[in-house]
């Protein structure tokens, strides 16, 4: 399978908003902003969010470290920008140090997460 046949068979379509996608992780679930670009084996990253009454609960944290797995899957990349939105917004230091945190190199305000397969060749700094 490819990216967006995973995407689309583990989340749903938000009713609200047609962009978005539902993860539900047990009785909570988080909602991604993604683009899959076959061409450059890459998935894009827009945006990731959680209601505001479960924001640190770790239920981000559990939805990035699942579109990870689809780019381990697919041997994709993962790439976005740091853009802080949502309702508690985090500065671009804490979402860097966030994104950091779960194997993704940050360049300036940019993120990328190479695949374990492709770590030879990239490299994680």
């Amino acid at each position: 399978m490819n990216p967006l046949q995973i995407i689309l068979a583990e989340t749903t379509q938000n009713p609200l908003w047609s962009k978005q996608r539902v993860l539900q992780i047990g009785d909570d679930f988080c909602l991604f902003e993604l683009n899959v670009r076959d061409d450059d084996e890459e998935i894009l990253l827009d945006n990731i969010k959680v209601p505001e009454e479960d924001v640190g609960k770790g239920i981000g944290s559990q939805g990035l470290e699942w579109i990870k797995s689809v780019a381990e899957r697919t041997n994709y990349i993962i790439s976005g920008v740091i853009y802080p939105n949502g309702h508690r917004k985090m500065s671009v230091a804490d979402l860097a140090e966030f994104y950091s945190r779960h194997g993704f190199v940050v360049k300036d305000a940019k993120i990328t997460y190479y695949p374990s397969t492709l770590y030879q060749t990239y490299g994680r700094k």
